[in-house]
């Protein structure tokens, strides 16, 4: 070992960059197998907790300017496990430490998790008296047990204004982008300062607001129910148990105040500290994961699913003690990098920890400090496969034995006296008196905050972002800067009175009759058009258990959910909308005759708009369709509508919208044909109506499409067709391989039952618009320019 060139501007002053402190045996650390390793662990960080304090009060780091005292920030603390952190965090609190958590867990695992846990079930059901009772202790309403004791006579007025509270917050989540819904929920509960008041309160507050932002990464538009909310926390969490411990979820730093910093090796990985501290080395972490490795001769990645089950293979490499021998031996080199990640963080010192436990015959230190013959040279013992006389497979783990104290002693004199100083060896005791910090009251204050000067420059440009159609069409309601869900079912509205539904349909009920329709006076709005969604979007309609399939979803549905709708009606409208023919886009065919492979579900999209100045403006989409459609197209009048400017409003940024299905069917010249796909369960008809089917006539259904903008959404899924099959499908030509638009009023669509008009059936709206009017809108979007 040779000294670093640049060895003396990485030393503290005063010690070595690299100290080792090893922990002396002692009878007080002894157990019945030895020495303990959680005594051990408890006598090491009093002497880590000691370690800091000293830095702190008798050690300088050079900056170049001067010496200047090791200050909280200056020191990381790296530990192999999320419950060492934990630990540390605790004791240097009793210290009077400052310390942060970075990257040690995932917030979902958090108190917080459960706390939005608790209020998210009350706002789905604010009616329910123990779970909004539950919620009420919770940081979002900091009720007192006694107040809402059901013996106190004054318990029951305080939880019926608590539960309108969640009522009305629940109506807030469902027209609110979820920042801004959290952000009033923020104010109205008074959560931060009770939040701040207690012991631990900005960790807290951190961990709320941090899954706030990933609750509303998931909900980007505006309005959520709380069941879909809690469903998708829920997820969320469920997730974690399988190790998904996603950058986005970890744990994010508390305080900006200078800090110690705990976290793990793994997330210290390019990182740098002015002084790192490495306290369990010289412990091998409990590992409860699937036996992972790779095969030692074709290099294969393995997970073994056959662990203790007795399965051998036809090889020594692949028996089960074959099996078990390489996963572990790759453990061993991933502990050995995750050491040597550790001793390379620090620029100036790095002091790590080893005690003489059981377990840390197995570690990364006892190999880094033992594995030498007796001139300090490292051997590089590696686990070996051994072969016994009768064909039995052994592994030998290379396990390095821990010496006795004189053993360390020589052992660590060796490197000392081999690092030319840049190593010191400490032994430490197994009782450690306990120290406080106590900083330094003169110290100047931090700088004072204050807002930046723009000095003339535009900070945004208001018109670029992410749209949506129901973004688009929203800008009637509210202001156009709020974003808007893209979800299936969030743009179906809910009747404010049933009467007012489309009642103009006597014309159209010749024929009708008394047709079952078992979806006629079903729960209607957004809800319910989600559920729906969702169970279509899960099934496939083509199978041959579709009967067992679409009940067992409909029953998970509902009860995620908690819709009131009778399942045997949901289960018996959904079953005549998928055995209803689609009319002649499909050449007839029912969404039962289309096989998975030839239905792609929920098609995603996020388009690029053009950057042009003056920005596109929506009415030029109207444009577009007024240049491109035939003059007897059922959609002009509507594409007149767009022209005179229903939404004047410029489009930058990003297009983005989820197809709730592309049907690939087939087609005599083409080969096949691709048909756009939007399942709707708005209520067309008056609640109560004798012939509600009639309202579902293929002659007014146009109008209906008009009315809640549809004809738009339906183009602009076009264009993202268009799009997709550009990219990914051989000789695309959009006038023979774009199907045209299917949009599915599945509330009159009713089986095999369904009358038909002039070859359409009832409930089907269907619209193929010129393959041009598509490709001019296409490039329109993408450039600004269209002709």
């Amino acid at each position: 070992m040779a000294a670093a060139s640049n060895a003396l501007t990485r030393s503290l002053s005063p010690g070595a960059p690299l100290e080792i402190r090893w922990l002396a045996d002692d009878p007080l650390l002894h157990s019945s197998k030895g020495v303990s390793a959680p005594l051990a662990r408890r006598s090491i960080i009093a002497d880590l907790v000691l370690q800091i304090v000293e830095l702190f009060e008798f050690h300088t780091i050079d900056t170049g300017l001067g010496p200047v005292p090791v200050q909280p920030g200056d020191i990381a603390i790296l530990v192999q496990t999320h419950s060492q952190a934990a630990e540390i965090v605790e004791s240097l609190r009793r210290a009077g430490i400052p310390s942060v958590r970075t990257r040690t867990g995932s917030v979902l695992r958090s108190p917080a998790a459960n706390e939005w846990g608790l209020l998210l079930a009350a706002l789905e059901r604010p009616a329910h008296a123990p779970t909004v009772r539950a919620a009420s202790f919770s940081v979002f309403f900091h009720q007192h047990a006694a107040d809402l004791d059901p013996l106190n006579p004054d318990s029951e007025p305080r939880l019926a204004a608590l539960q309108q509270r969640c009522a009305g917050w629940a109506e807030q989540l469902t027209t609110q982008p979820f920042l801004a819904w959290y952000d009033h929920v923020r104010g109205a509960s008074e959560m931060v300062p009770t939040v701040l008041a207690a012991q631990g309160g900005e960790r807290e507050l951190t961990d709320l607001d941090h899954i706030a932002e990933l609750l509303a990464g998931e909900f980007p538009g505006v309005g959520a129910t709380p069941a879909a909310v809690r469903r998708t926390l829920d997820r969320l969490r469920a997730g974690l148990q399988q190790g998904d411990d996603a950058d986005a979820q970890m744990r994010r730093i508390d305080s900006d105040a200078a800090a110690v910093q705990v976290t793990t090796l793994h997330g210290s990985k390019g990182l740098e500290y002015p002084v790192v501290l490495l306290p369990f080395n010289w412990q091998t972490p409990n590992s409860f994961g699937p036996t992972i490795y790779h095969e030692p001769t074709t290099g294969r990645r393995v997970v073994d699913i056959a662990t203790g089950q007795g399965w051998n293979g036809l090889d020594t490499d692949s028996t089960e003690n074959g099996r078990k021998h390489y996963a572990k031996a790759e453990a061993r080199g991933d502990l050995l990098r995750l050491l040597y990640v550790g001793l390379t963080r620090a620029k100036r010192r790095t002091i790590v920890w080893w005690a003489g436990a059981k377990d840390a015959q197995s570690a990364a230190l006892n190999v880094m400090l033992f594995d030498r013959d007796a001139d300090g040279e490292p051997l590089c013992t590696a686990p070996t496969l051994d072969v016994g006389p009768r064909g039995g497979v052994k592994s030998n783990p290379a396990t390095i034995a821990s010496p006795d104290d004189a053993g360390v002693t020589e052992r660590l004199a060796q490197l000392v006296a081999r690092s030319d100083g840049l190593i010191s060896a400490t032994a430490v005791p197994a009782l450690t008196h306990r120290v406080r910090w106590l900083p330094d009251l003169a110290a100047p204050a931090p700088p004072a905050l204050a807002v930046a000067s723009t000095n003339g420059r535009v900070i945004a440009d208001t018109a670029w972002r992410r749209w949506s159609f129901t973004s688009i069409t929203r800008t009637l309601e509210r202001d156009w800067s709020a974003t808007a869900s893209i979800a299936g079912g969030a743009d179906e509205p809910t009747p404010a009175d049933d009467s007012l539904v489309a009642t103009a349909t006597a014309t159209a009920t010749a024929g009708v009759g008394a047709v079952p329709m078992p979806l006629a006076d079903v729960l209607a709005g957004a809800a319910f058009g989600t559920l729906v969604h969702s169970v279509l979007e899960r099934l496939d309609p083509a199978s041959n258990h579709l009967s067992a399939e679409l009940a067992a979803e409909v029953t998970l549905q509902l009860r995620r959910d908690r819709l009131q709708v009778p399942a045997h009606d949901l289960i018996a409208g959904l079953s005549a909308a998928l055995h209803t023919s689609l009319g002649p886009l499909t050449d007839g065919l029912r969404l039962v005759d289309i096989r998975a492979t030839d239905r792609l579900a929920e098609l995603d999209f996020d388009l690029p708009l053009a950057t042009v100045s003056p920005r596109v403006n929506a009415k030029q989409i109207g444009e577009v369709l007024l240049a491109t459609l035939t003059s007897d197209d059922p959609q002009r009048a509507y594409a007149q509508v767009l022209a005179d400017g229903r939404f004047d409003l410029p489009l930058a940024g990003f297009l983005q919208g989820s197809i709730d299905a592309v049907l690939r069917v087939p087609d005599p010249v083409a080969g096949h044909r691709y048909v756009v796909v939007d399942y709707k369960t708005n209520r067309l008809h008056a609640k109560g109506a004798a012939a509600p089917l009639a309202a579902y006539h293929p002659d007014l259904l146009p109008a209906e499409m008009a009315h809640s903008d549809y004809p738009l959404q339906s183009i602009l899924y076009s264009v993202a067709l268009h799009r997709y099959l550009r990219w990914r499908l051989p000789s695309y030509l959009p006038e023979q391989h774009l199907g045209g638009i299917a949009y599915l009023f599945v509330r009159g669509m009713v089986g095999a039952d369904t009358p038909l008009h002039e070859g359409h059936p009832y409930g089907v709206f269907s619209w193929r618009p010129p393959a041009a009017t598509v490709v001019a809108l296409d490039r329109l979007l993408a450039t600004g320019e269209w002709q």
